[in-house]
């Protein structure tokens, strides 16, 4: 883990937004931050999560139908496409 260091918000609008919520909250400033980097962090792991299944069931439908496929002849191998130095035939 890296060193912690202090962090410099300088965007107005951004301190005033972390003070209300803090207050809102009932909790310090730095609380509030944790809390909120925590439960943002958390949503984005889960998203993040549901696309690469969305990936995974994607690549296996498209995996499906190219087995589907009908063989139009032998399979190929290395022998059959490279020469005997490596070369494409």
């Amino acid at each position: 883990m890296t060193k912690p260091g202090p962090i410099q918000i300088r965007n107005a609008e951004v301190v005033e937004n972390i003070r209300e919520l803090a207050r809102l909250r009932g909790a310090g400033l730095t609380e509030t931050v944790e809390a909120a980097v925590r439960e943002t962090l958390e949503r984005e792991r889960i998203s993040r999560r549901a696309a690469d299944v969305g990936k995974d069931a994607e690549i296996e439908g498209i995996l499906r139908r190219f087995r589907a496929l009908p063989r139009t002849g032998p399979l190929l191998g290395d022998d059959d496409l490279y020469d005997e130095d490596g070369l494409p035939k």
